[in-house]
């Protein structure tokens, strides 16, 4: 696909992604690494064992590069189509604490802590007034 448009799959991969050097000094750093599955699909479209092996392989993968296992998830797409329906089921299974959704709005004491909601500060405006 990237050669179709012009572009070099390793330039376009540095430019967009992450090194393992970048994750190492972030977290030693002291920010919060999650995961975020291993090959980025929308997880309800998986049968449950599947979506659960990306997870985990990407916890792993984490762990491995950064010596602790991440207990947070950023879903793939996060619509309520993306997320799989059981999502507390389904982060207890990843050893997933909390899980943040695409879905926009404050998080009160009704949101689970594994569908959690996400403000972008780009829209922190118009959920003050």
């Amino acid at each position: 696909m990237l050669n179709a448009f012009g572009l070099d799959e390793k330039t376009f991969c540095n430019h967009f992604y992450m090194a393992e050097d970048t994750i190492k000094e972030i977290y030693h750093s002291g920010h919060l690494i999650g995961a975020h599955t291993h090959t980025h699909p929308a997880l309800a479209t998986l049968p449950a064992d599947e979506a659960k092996k990306e997870v985990i392989k990407n916890l792993e993968w984490l762990e491995a590069l950064i010596g602790k296992r991440p207990h947070w998830l950023s879903y793939p797409y996060g619509s309520d189509a993306a997320v799989p329906t059981d999502h507390k089921r389904f982060c207890q299974d990843c050893g997933i604490k909390y899980a943040i959704s695409y879905m926009r709005g404050w998080n009160g004491s009704n949101v689970a802590n594994t569908k959690l909601r996400k403000v972008d500060a780009n829209e922190i405006d118009q959920f003050l007034s």
